[in-house]
Order: structure tokens, then sequence, then C-alpha cells
């Protein structure tokens, strides 16, 4: 028995679909196609040739396939041949609600952070009410001094995308949450999340803009408290927009030195 195979064993996950609670002879789950050999019995990551497929191209070279990265099923054996590290932030979607009109938002939480932003733009945009203002002294990363700043303080609706649960909470308008994107999971990362009866909150197309940032003051108000481990690496959070993934998932290599990081508020 391979590894992946006993791993999944030791998991009772399905050789073929990779959900859990049933085995391959039991198995009626009808999408179930390897994107390699197209059999029906078992999916591309446990196909025999998923690592090296060779292929002959216009030119008469040939080409070698890339491995699916599929590390996060196999808690105990991540792939060695994947040189890439993706790390996920706690992304959320949501509508923000004022005046019969609904604005889509995309939010980071930060449990570093003591307060909840929004962008001024799309507080602007949304015409939300300013209900008081405040100075904080804002404290960067590598920092040794504060900035002060007086900042708008805007009373928000938040809205489920997929439902009619609505949440009020109070931001504090800034005119950046964040520098850098921060890139939403992969529509395969999605796609096997979805296999294992999890949807995320942050999935399809994303330009990488952050509108919202939830701090400590309402972190608890938007996560429910359950959680789910994939692996040592990985860990899924329920919020009131869904389920939300952190971590990080691949290897570190000399590829990934001197890669941009994203900087939030402190």
């Amino acid at each position: 028995m391979s590894e992946r195979h006993k791993s999944l064993y030791d998991q009772y996950k399905c050789k073929r679909c990779l959900k859990k609670g049933h085995k391959k002879p039991l198995c009626k789950a009808k999408w179930v196609k390897c994107k390699l050999c197209h059999s029906q019995s078992h999916l591309e990551c446990l196909c025999d040739s998923h690592s090296v497929v060779p292929t002959e191209s216009k030119n008469n070279k040939k080409e070698i396939a890339s491995e699916t990265n599929v590390s996060f099923l196999f808690p105990g054996n991540p792939s060695k041949d994947i040189p890439k590290q993706t790390i996920y932030y706690q992304t959320l979607r949501a509508k923000i609600v004022n005046n019969n009109c609904e604005y889509n938002v995309r939010i980071i939480c930060d449990s570093a952070s003591e307060r909840f932003y929004i962008c001024e733009s799309i507080a602007e945009r949304a015409g939300l009410k300013t209900v008081g203002k405040e100075k904080l002294k804002i404290f960067t990363f590598a920092s040794n001094e504060a900035s002060v700043s007086e900042l708008k303080r805007k009373r928000i609706t938040l809205k489920n995308c997929n439902s009619d649960l609505v949440i009020t909470l109070e931001a504090l308008a800034t005119k950046t949450i964040c520098a850098s994107k921060i890139s939403s999971p992969s529509s395969r990362m999605i796609e096997l999340l979805q296999n294992e009866g999890f949807e995320l909150s942050d999935s399809g197309a994303s330009s990488g803009r952050v509108d919202i940032l939830i701090g400590n003051d309402y972190l608890s108000a938007v996560l429910t408290g359950k959680t789910h481990r994939l692996n040592n690496c990985l860990m899924l959070y329920e919020s009131v927009f869904g389920w939300t993934l952190s971590g990080r998932d691949g290897e570190f290599n000399e590829r990934t030195v001197g890669k941009e990081s994203a900087g939030l508020f402190i």
C-alpha cells in the first residue's frame, strides 16, 4: 500500500472521491474523473502517473506536467516536489448594506490589530454615516514611533453574501488597509475544500484589494468559534460570513526568499 493510500485509509477517506465515511467500493460520486488518465476510478492526486506526465508538443519536445498540490489531504506526507509556498490569510467576503443599496467588500481578520478599519473610498461610496471621531496612535510593524491620526468612526451594516444574516458594527475610516495585494485561495483549493464539505467565503476572482480589516474589538462577533484543522499548517475558521482559510501550503525554498509580504495596521 502506497503512503498516500495508507494516509487515506488511516483517515477513513474514500480512495475514489476523498470524502470521509465510506470506502471506495461503496462510493456513489458521479463527478469523479482523473484529469490525467481520464479514469473515473480515482482523482488525479491518486493517479499512478500524477507526478510526471510526458506529453508531446508541436516541436516534438517532451513537456512535464506539474504535480497537483494535495498535501493538505495527506497531513503526514507533504509533497517534496512542490516548490511553491502559499500563505493564506483569514479573508472573507460580505456586502455593505445602506439606503437599500448593497456594496461588495473584501474583509481580512487580523487579531494583531486592536480596531476595526474600513477604507475611506468604500465608506464614501456606500454613504456611511459618521458617528464620531477618534485620535489614535498607530504603530506599524518594526517602527519605534507612532503616528497620530484623527479618524472618522463610521457605522456599518454587513450582510452575508449567501443569506439574510446582518451585523451592525462601527469602523474607523482610513485611506489604506493594506498596500500589498492579498490573493484569494486558488480555484483548486476551493474545489478540494468543497469536496470536503467546506464553502469558503472568499472564493472567486479577486483583485487582491482589502476593503475592511476586522481587529480584536469585533473579531469575536464575526468568528463563531468553530474550527477545523486540515493539517499542522492549515486551519479553517467559521465566521458569520462563511469559512475562511489560514496558514501556509507548500514548503520554503529559495524561490520564496525576497517575496513581497503584506503589511497591515497594528
